[in-house]
């Protein structure tokens, strides 16, 4: 019984998720992460890294998010054949654009100058998003 209310309470503090100290998590990770933007049920949730100019507007930026969650559902159809999608990374000729889920139902989405390793950075998110997702 004990075990049912620690794990019903450790599901009611991750419920009421502080997105905003989340996206600061992230920033810290590396000083060249430029953004993280944090979709979830219909709101979205940002934050920029200190002194850092935005390439896009902030509608810009949700559209990229909701192409990448279109993405994401349409990988979907091969998992059963070739496995579960950890992350996807596009590189652009400004930055890495990093998209992972951070549940079933909250999407990520990192932007980072191009002199970092990618699939370091998402390993270290999927790390700390144990903090506060399910």
């Amino acid at each position: 019984m004990k075990a049912i209310i620690q794990d019903m309470n450790r599901r009611m503090i991750k419920s009421t998720i502080n997105y905003e100290e989340f996206c600061d998590e992230i920033l810290k990770i590396d000083n060249m992460i430029r953004f993280v933007g944090v979709f979830v049920n219909g709101a979205f949730h940002s934050k920029m890294q200190a002194g850092t100019k935005s390439y896009l507007i902030e509608e810009d930026v949700q559209k990229s998010l909701r192409h990448g969650i279109l993405r994401w559902k349409s990988s979907e159809l091969f998992s059963a054949k070739i496995g579960k999608l950890n992350c996807q990374v596009a590189q652009y000729d400004y930055l890495f654009q990093i998209t992972l889920p951070l549940n079933d139902s909250v999407m990520c989405l990192i932007s980072t100058e191009l002199n970092v390793e990618p699939f370091k950075i998402a390993e270290k998110i999927n790390k700390i998003k144990s903090n506060y997702f399910e």
